[in-house]
């Protein structure tokens, strides 16, 4: 269970046997100046995904283009079976808590390290250990006013392993890598949407994503096969009295 507020992840036993037990999901924050090892608090993590992440398999070689020199023979060796880790991925926004024992004179002033004072995460959590897997969050630069601070819905695509969320207040649907401790900074694409994006939906071959949303009385359509190069379509909803 998420909370939108208080960096925590519950996890309630269904069978009322047990006492609800929680995860904790605040994070510190790394810059490429400082580490600060002051924890991060959580809020609007209105959702959460169940993911089966694939790790092993047949290696796959990178693409190379243009005259390069030969590459050295490969050495033989076995590849690692393929196999799944079961995660729970928790869209979320973490908040500097400032420091309580000194007042603050431009709290919501300008950013100069490069983690925002609220800043968007994808927490990682290892369901059989019931433990957080995202310890930091890195600063790597701002995108003021295009992050997805707002999180409402997401879902996991299998097929490609990938994350889609549906971001409030930009009005987006962003896709993001799961192979990484924290999947919002490995955003693919994004897609925009009307107004109030509040629900997300992946249709059974995981090629079509439908989006609500709320604010714009809008169901969109985005084809996310890579031939169709996210096309977008909407349809207005109607309400009878």
């Amino acid at each position: 269970m998420s909370h939108a507020v208080g960096g925590d992840l519950s996890v309630v036993s269904l069978d009322g046997k047990d006492e609800p037990r929680k995860i904790d999901l605040r994070v510190d924050k790394a810059t490429p100046r400082l580490r600060d090892p002051k924890l991060r608090q959580g809020s609007q993590a209105f959702a959460l995904v169940r993911a089966e992440l694939r790790t092993g398999g047949p290696e796959q070689a990178p693409v190379l283009k243009g005259a390069l020199p030969p590459p050295p023979a490969p050495q033989k060796r076995t590849p690692a079976p393929e196999t799944f880790t079961e995660r729970v991925l928790v869209p979320m926004a973490t908040v500097d808590p400032g420091d309580p024992a000194q007042q603050s004179q431009a709290y919501y002033g300008p950013v100069a390290d490069g983690v925002g004072k609220h800043a968007p995460l994808v927490n990682v959590v290892d369901l059989h250990a019931e433990r957080s897997l995202t310890r930091t969050k890195v600063g790597l630069g701002q995108m003021l006013g295009q992050e997805c601070l707002l999180p409402r819905a997401a879902a996991f695509r299998a097929s490609s392993q990938t994350l889609l969320v549906a971001c409030a207040g930009i009005d987006r649907v962003v896709e993001l890598d799961t192979r990484g401790p924290d999947p919002s900074r490995l955003e693919l694409r994004r897609f925009e949407v009307p107004a109030g994006p509040l629900g997300l939906a992946l249709d059974p071959s995981g090629e079509r994503a439908v989006v609500w949303s709320q604010f714009a009385g809008t169901v969109s359509i985005i084809d996310l096969a890579e031939s169709a190069q996210g096309k977008v379509s909407h349809v207005k909803v109607s309400y009878s009295p």
